[in-house]
């Protein structure tokens, strides 16, 4: 009875296993930004073009856009050379920092 059991939950991991893998994105892209989460370059433009990105791979591709700010402006070329974001938010017109 133990044996039947046993096994029958390892079919049921195995299943579960495999159909989690199938849903999962191939790619990963993790997007860097230096705005508040509630500015209109964020809302307009990079959460829209992080959900074209998804729908246009049909889910092979996820974007996600860091929720907390992770560096300044002219730090984020830096987070992309350092393997900690793949993508960023560098510059947005009108933008002037003067602190580089």
């Amino acid at each position: 009875m133990t044996t039947k059991i046993f096994a029958g939950a390892a079919a049921f991991a195995a299943l579960s296993l495999a159909a989690t893998l199938s849903q999962a994105a191939e790619y990963n892209i993790r997007v860097g930004n230096w705005n508040p989460n509630s500015n209109h370059a964020v809302v307009n433009a990079l959460n829209a073009w992080a959900e074209k990105i998804e729908t246009e791979s049909d889910g092979r591709i996820e974007v996600s856009v860091d929720k907390a700010i992770i560096g300044k402006p002219a730090g984020q070329y830096d987070l992309i050379r350092q393997g900690v974001v793949q993508a960023a938010g560098v510059r947005w017109h009108g933008h002037r920092d003067d602190s580089t």
